[in-house]
């Protein structure tokens, strides 16, 4: 349901839908919005705050899944 959420170019390939997301080294812009549940203004408000890590390979802004999960997980506790 996610992958259909996140519309086409955010479904991941079969090795990704194998893993589980909290398992996961990196994530899509699309897929950490989805995750988070906030738009991508926010999240990357929260990348430029330092809350949330990424790295770029090429052109592209992957997600850190490991401080994504401390993110939600701190918003979760208080």
């Amino acid at each position: 349901m996610m992958a259909k959420q996140m519309g086409k170019r955010a479904g991941g390939t079969d090795a990704q839908k194998l893993i589980p997301f909290a398992e996961r080294l990196t994530c899509s812009i699309a897929e950490a919005c989805c995750a988070a549940g906030v738009g991508r203004t926010k999240l990357y408000e929260l990348i430029d705050e330092g809350a949330i890590q990424t790295t770029k390979i090429g052109r592209r802004r992957l997600v850190r899944v490991p401080s994504l999960v401390r993110l939600l997980g701190r918003t979760q506790h208080q």
